[in-house]
């Protein structure tokens, strides 16, 4: 538990200017929110929303489409490759091969770690789908999105798909459920299966 307890304390530095919350807070949200977002509730505001790109029902069908599409093939590469989780890697590291590595049998996640393969992360793969959507329904950079975590009670503000990528990501790692590149890989997974459906499904005629 000290492990990640101690990268927090870093996280909160980075957190407290453009979100006024502590990095348990953030991660505990946004983590909360993935889950809504893979269910189809996230609950999201945009208060001043630009114009939208394409017709409300498309847009809908898009968000919904490229989510699903990157689920599946999340859990596809999940089983594929089928890497162990950090709970694992750092209890066991005296059976990794690498000598420069000491196991911790006393470290855990903040939150239960899930049972099933680390990479790539699902909450990183449902948040690329969803952001590249975003970005081609209403614009990358004219984001004004608003997410009400369930879990905290607190509210936070993200004006651009890039911030909401970043936020995702950082909260799974300072929950210690996943290692960098499960997020990195998932969420590229979940832009590449969303800019697909947008680029071959549901042409406008």
């Amino acid at each position: 538990m000290h492990n990640c307890e101690e990268s927090l304390k870093g996280a909160d530095t980075y957190l407290s200017a453009p979100f006024g919350l502590s990095a348990l807070q953030h991660a505990l949200g946004i983590t909360e929110e993935g889950r809504e977002v893979r269910r189809g509730g996230w609950e999201v505001v945009l208060p001043s929303r630009p114009p939208l790109r394409t017709t409300p029902c498309r847009g809908f069908a898009l968000l919904g489409g490229g989510t699903a599409d990157a689920a599946i093939s999340c859990w596809r590469t999940k089983y594929d490759y089928a890497y162990w989780r950090p709970i694992t890697a750092i209890r066991l590291a005296d059976t990794d091969g690498n000598r420069a590595t000491k196991p911790d049998p006393a470290w855990a996640s903040l939150v239960q770690t899930p049972p099933y393969p680390d990479y790539v992360s699902g909450h990183a793969c449902a948040t690329g789908a969803a952001t590249e959507t975003f970005g081609k329904l209403f614009g990358k950079q004219s984001l004004d999105l608003v997410v009400t975590s369930t879990v905290t009670g607190m509210t936070r503000h993200f004006n651009s798909t890039k911030a909401l990528d970043a936020g995702t990501m950082n909260a799974r790692i300072w929950l210690g459920l996943h290692f960098r590149r499960a997020t990195t890989d998932g969420n590229g997974l979940g832009h590449a299966a969303a800019s697909w459906m947008i680029n071959h499904e549901l042409q406008l005629r």
